[in-house]
């Protein structure tokens, strides 16, 4: 006579019982541990909540190359096929007419940003995003012009050392009171803050100044959630 597996374990569960000891069939992960990570190779997308970037997107997706590691799209992604104009303020949507949002994270999209700083306890991942990485190739793009000399100090920027003026969304750079320049009011407000790109004689680059995102997210199965400086996020295994 032979018995089934099912019946087998039927029995032993019922035998358990009635000795007042509780059973658990199959295999549980160890204590401590968890049966649900991030892993190379992995990609999970999905978005942030009540949060909306300048395209209307809420998209948000991680391209895992370890487990605390890869790299981090928000919003649009990219297309590969992205134009970087230097001549004109990067990115667009931030110094678009009328533009209620200037602060850059609201444009950080159509980029793959560094995952940084990530740390792992168990199923949770912590890590940063700095949405200024985004302007390196903007910065790169430049030509460095020379800005002005000081106390035997020469000074470099993107653009030239000359008088400058907006009207509504119209800007010039001036030589004379009578002869203007036309420049990109987006490149102009880059170049002339001094926290956008560094130059010098030869080259221009990212200021070492950081912006940064917090991430704190926590596996579960193939579905992960946690918070942002974003708002909270909810993430699903691709």
């Amino acid at each position: 006579m032979s018995i089934s597996r099912s019946a087998i374990l039927t029995l032993l569960v019922a035998i358990a019982a009635c000795d007042g000891e509780v059973m658990t069939v199959g295999s549980e992960p160890a204590a401590g541990t968890s049966s649900s990570s991030f892993d190379a190779g992995q990609v999970w997308t999905g978005y942030v909540e009540g949060y909306r970037f300048a395209s209307g997107s809420d998209r948000i997706s991680i391209a895992f190359t370890t487990p605390t590691s890869g790299t981090v799209t928000l919003g649009t992604p990219p297309t590969g096929s992205e134009v970087i104009d230097p001549e004109v303020g990067y990115p667009a949507s931030r110094y678009a007419p009328m533009n209620i949002r200037p602060e850059l994270r609201h444009h950080a999209e159509r980029f793959a940003f560094t995952l940084r700083e990530g740390s792992r306890e168990g199923a949770r991942l912590r890590f940063n995003v700095d949405v200024r990485e985004m302007l390196t190739p903007w910065c790169a793009a430049q030509t460095t012009t020379h800005a002005s000399q000081n106390a035997g100090s020469t000074w470099y920027s993107c653009i030239p050392n000359k008088a400058h003026s907006r009207s509504a969304d119209t800007c010039s750079l001036h030589d004379t009171p009578q002869e203007s320049i036309p420049v990109d009011c987006g490149k102009l407000d880059m170049c002339l803050d001094g926290q956008t790109c560094t130059c010098d004689a030869t080259r221009c680059w990212l200021a070492e100044i950081q912006d940064l995102l917090h991430f704190d997210v926590r596996v579960n199965g193939a579905e992960a959630h946690g918070s942002s400086d974003l708002g909270q996020i909810h993430l699903e295994l691709q």
